[in-house]
């Protein structure tokens, strides 16, 4: 769970520094983009954040053999 949060942090940070660096949108627009771009990305996230979790908490080791 706490590594999903950092990912989604990462998410919503990069969406709101293109935005801001290339667009200077309203704030409707911050906000609509950046939930989209969360939703959008969330198996992303889920994928990502739970292979993290095994590997750093879960005991598991990558073998590089295979």
């Amino acid at each position: 769970m706490f590594i999903s949060y950092a990912i989604n942090v990462a998410i919503f940070f990069a969406c709101w520094l293109v935005l801001y660096l290339f667009f200077k949108p309203s704030d409707l627009v911050y906000v609509t983009s950046i939930a989209m771009a969360a939703l959008v990305l969330t198996p992303f996230n889920y994928r990502t954040s739970r292979i993290l979790w095994l590997y750093w908490f879960g005991g598991l080791r990558y073998d590089s053999t295979l």
